[in-house]
């Protein structure tokens, strides 16, 4: 019974003196505030991430430009604001008292961003179905194979005459399509 009642004790001692130095930690504590702004115009930025450098605290303006950093030790703090389309600044000795805020005001200077140039190239391919028109290849092969067969010989020498598809297969048996000049039939 003695034992529960030493140790009851310890861990209620042991509570009081952790609350209380929390408690005391917490009123240990400053915080930055400021409002940034457009150098050219003064209107405020909004979504400016400003950094305490050396630690890991990363906060964002408002639509108003203010911005805050709360929980600081005391001490003197160098602090980091940066945006798209602006030049990152930088504030130096920033004294952080305990329950005090100390006030920085940043102007940021506006930066055009040039990227650099991007060749893109692009392959594909399509079906024959796909394609509107006529599409043929002929190899060389192809054409000295043909060679001497009727169609060549000048029975297309006529004017508005021309070859639509010749396989050397059907040139033997006179099978050559061709389009003659444009004339009503029968």
């Amino acid at each position: 019974m003695k034992r529960r009642l030493i140790t009851v004790s310890l861990l209620s001692a042991c509570a009081l003196l952790l609350s209380a130095s929390r408690a005391d930690a917490q009123g240990q504590t400053g915080r930055i505030t400021g409002t940034i702004t457009g150098s050219d115009n003064n209107q405020p930025i909004q979504g400016v991430r400003v950094t305490l450098l050396g630690t890991q605290l990363t906060v964002t303006s408002n639509p108003q430009g203010r911005y805050t950093i709360a929980g600081i030790a005391p001490g003197s703090y160098r602090i980091r604001a940066s945006a798209i389309g602006y030049t990152p600044v930088i504030v130096d000795s920033i004294p952080v008292k305990a329950n005090e805020s100390a006030t920085a005001d940043i102007a940021l200077k506006h930066q055009t961003v040039e990227l650099e140039r991007v060749v893109t190239v692009g392959y594909g391919t399509l079906a024959k179905r796909d394609v509107t028109g006529s599409v043929g290849q002929v190899s060389g092969d192809a054409i000295k194979a043909i060679v001497g067969t009727p169609c060549c010989s000048g029975q297309c020498a006529v004017s508005d005459c021309s070859v639509l598809a010749v396989a050397p297969a059907d040139a033997a048996v006179g099978g050559n399509r061709r389009r003659g000049p444009r004339t009503p039939s029968r």
